[in-house]
């Protein structure tokens, strides 16, 4: 295939990698402005109360699975052509998408919309490349990492909050904000975002690559780079069992929808302090390697509070060393990049997104059934509602366990 030609600017140095955040924060602040009203949007279309239910299911898997299909073809994509080019294409499929959704009159208008969106975003898989292309060393890989993942946890704190206010007036109006954040993205990466991958970086690319399985099967191929994948893996699936966290409370606290909101507040500002504040911090002085091990010693920690404590301020306190163990996550995902060669970086990153899109389809069926069996018990047994949470602390004990006994691999080529 033909190089395509980049607009705008070309990269004679290093660019900052922080630089790429901006279109990280608005990506999440998109999607967060309509997460709060996706039912009231199939109710506006008349849809019944069960299919409601159903629809909203839906929609979000719909998403997930594009995204798994996808995400591993925009990452091998961003390595031909740059990551610009798929920032660029990503913001625009965005774009499009809230649009289509905001002037839907019809259900199958709005999984329209869904379906572009999930066959067009790679902008958080895109954006750590372009932290791999423009970091120099371990410390600053991992803090660009932390960087974005805290700008990602910025949008989606304020965009449930805009969309819930807007969407009290007009369900709407989310999506037209949404489309303007998009477009805002668009502009952004158009004019104000250098290229991070110059082309003599670049690498060829075969039609097989575009084969989301193929690029998913060369990860099996070499033993070193697989297993941290299925770490990540596991890791990830071990955070979603945060899916439940809504039923937890309110069944173990009496949360109301207010307590629920200003715990997943308080959840979120404390994921972006300390992503944001501490990732670079805490690598410079552990490194990589130990800090994914005490991040993940950090989630057994956490999540076995969680499924214990009995007060809901300890419940607050407990996710603490959740948030904090987030670090561990995002050293593991700096530890995978610098397992495989640089030029290889964007199908890298696209297969962990594929990987975690599959995380996000298997987590809420799971953490979900396992909540609701153990806590519709008959008389005289006994409710397990933190069941959801011990599964997570096991999860992150068996990975736990296999960093402790890992050695480190060299670099490869996918």
């Amino acid at each position: 295939m033909e190089e395509a030609p980049l607009t705008g600017h070309t990269a004679t140095r290093k660019p900052d990698p922080r630089l790429v955040a901006p279109s990280v924060l608005l990506d999440g602040l998109g999607f967060g402005l309509l997460f709060p009203i996706i039912p009231d949007l199939f109710r506006r279309l008349n849809a019944a109360p069960l299919d409601v239910d159903r629809y909203t299911g839906y929609f979000l898997a719909v998403y997930c699975v594009m995204q798994f299909i996808a995400a591993p073809v925009l990452g091998s994509l961003s390595d031909r052509f740059g990551r610009r080019s798929i920032l660029l294409l990503s913001a625009l499929g965005e774009t499009i998408d809230y649009t289509v959704m905001a002037l839907a009159q019809t259900v199958w208008l709005l999984f329209l919309g869904r379906v572009i969106s999930g066959a067009t975003e790679a902008i958080m898989a895109v954006a750590n490349s372009y932290a791999v292309d423009a970091c120099d060393d371990d410390d600053s890989r991992s803090a660009a990492f932390g960087f974005n993942n805290a700008a990602l946890g910025i949008g989606f704190i304020l965009g449930p909050a805009l969309g819930g206010l807007l969407g009290h007036f007009n369900p709407r109006l989310p999506l037209w904000a949404s489309a303007v954040s998009q477009l805002a993205n668009l502009i952004f990466v158009w004019f104000f975002l250098p290229e991070s991958l110059p082309p003599e970086k670049r690498r060829s690319l075969h039609w097989k690559q575009l084969n989301p399985f193929v690029s998913l099967g060369r990860l099996t191929r070499y033993s070193a780079v697989f297993s941290l994948v299925v770490v990540f893996f596991l890791l990830t699936l071990a955070e979603q069992s945060n899916t439940i966290l809504t039923l937890f409370t309110q069944y173990r606290f009496h949360f109301t929808t207010l307590d629920v909101g200003l715990l997943l507040s308080f959840f979120g500002v404390s994921i972006a302090v300390s992503q944001g504040l501490l990732t670079g911090v805490v690598v410079a002085r552990l490194g990589e390697a130990k800090t994914t091990r005490l991040g993940i010693g950090l989630y057994v920690v956490a999540f076995c509070g969680m499924a214990f404590v009995p007060s809901s301020w300890m419940f607050y306190l407990a996710t603490v060393p959740l948030c904090l163990g987030g670090l561990g996550v995002t050293a593991l995902r700096s530890v995978i990049s610098k397992s495989v060669a640089p030029e290889a970086q964007g199908e890298l990153q696209g297969s962990i997104a594929s990987v975690m899109a599959v995380d996000n389809i298997v987590a809420p069926l799971l953490y979900t059934t396992l909540f609701a069996r153990l806590t519709t018990v008959a008389e005289g047994q006994t409710a397990l509602p933190g069941i959801a949470y011990l599964v997570a602390a096991a999860i992150s004990a068996v990975t736990l366990a296999y960093m402790l006994l890992r050695s480190e691999p060299a670099p490869v080529e996918l």
